[in-house]
């Protein structure tokens, strides 16, 4: 079994909202979303 690593952090614009994310998805360029605020990033 394989796992990815999952990286978590807080908002860059409001610093409340938590992203998580994993490695899959930050090389695959994939945007999150911060819950709080809305801020979206690459």
């Amino acid at each position: 079994m394989v796992s990815d690593t999952v990286v978590r952090f807080t908002c860059p614009n409001c610093g409340q909202g938590i992203i998580i994310r994993s490695n899959k998805e930050k090389k695959l360029g994939l945007e999150w979303k911060c819950p709080v605020c809305g801020y979206t990033g690459p």
